[in-house]
């Protein structure tokens, strides 16, 4: 089962799960621990975990099954192989350009705001918004800071008095998907677009979805089960332009979708 963490390497996988687990949970101790020490547990045994975390054997087994993985021996690859995953990574180079941080930060942001704002296709999220409107089932995922974008499109379209759903887990993203019964709407938010290849592809032949995915990466056209891609600009995932191009993107789709279905709707 280590295909359910690859897209986003083992890092962002515990963050995900220490999330929803409660502090005093042996589970939590164990993965806060790894998440702290990973530079430090190359080629760890069960055993050794265990005395690290002061819990049993049994709990480190029942902690891997947790995070979705099949037996240790996942866990330690992932951990050995860390530097190899796609754990993301800022590009700073385009808020240092001077001394003066205020300066170059802000104007990497306008500069990126006007690099969005020429690579909108207004043709892509008008198609969407009108899927918006018309499916009664609509979900929308991300990882980390697109997680952020997903939950601020589901609650800007409540206001809008449309509901959809979300799940920040990603092994209940896919349970979603997989026990969906009717036609289904997926929003991806994925620079890389690592998601919907890791998450989807298995699962879009056995389901009627219908899936968006906003991106930067334009090989996610070329995918059979990806119906529509929306493309960020490519300096998207820079320190000045993650999230706040997928940010603005949502707030756009929604003033789309207020001005066309809501604003001259009687009460």
């Amino acid at each position: 089962m280590v295909q359910m963490i690859g897209p986003y390497g083992l890092g962002v996988a515990l963050y995900a799960f220490l999330n929803r687990v409660d502090m005093d949970s042996p589970y939590y101790i164990v993965g806060k621990y790894i998440l702290t020490h990973m530079d430090e547990l190359q080629d760890v045994s069960i055993k050794e975990l265990a005395s690290k975390t002061n819990v049993s054997i049994a709990s480190i087994s029942r902690f891997v099954k947790e995070i979705g993985l099949d037996n240790f021996g996942e866990l330690r690859t992932l951990i050995n192989n860390r530097q190899k995953s796609t754990e993301p990574r800022y590009e700073y180079h385009t808020v240092e350009k001077t001394d003066n941080i205020v300066e170059d930060y802000f104007s990497a942001v306008k500069n990126d705001i006007d690099q969005l704002a020429q690579a909108v296709d207004m043709s892509k999220l008008n198609q969407l918004v009108d899927d918006l409107y018309v499916y009664q089932e609509v979900v929308t995922f991300g990882a980390m800071h697109m997680e952020t974008v997903s939950l601020m499109l589901q609650n800007n379209l409540f206001r809008c008095k449309k509901i959809i759903e979300t799940r920040l887990d990603p092994g209940k993203q896919i349970d979603f998907v997989e026990n969906q019964q009717k036609d289904l709407l997926v929003i991806i938010f994925s620079l890389s677009g690592n998601y919907v290849r890791e998450y989807l592809a298995n699962i879009s032949d056995k389901k009627k979805l219908k899936i968006y995915v906003v991106t930067k990466n334009e090989a996610v056209k070329e995918l059979k089960y990806v119906y529509e891609a929306i493309l960020l600009p490519t300096d998207a995932d820079s320190f000045s332009a993650h999230p706040l191009d997928s940010l603005l993107l949502v707030n756009l789709i929604t003033l789309i979708y207020y001005e066309k279905y809501v604003k001259n709707k009687p009460n």
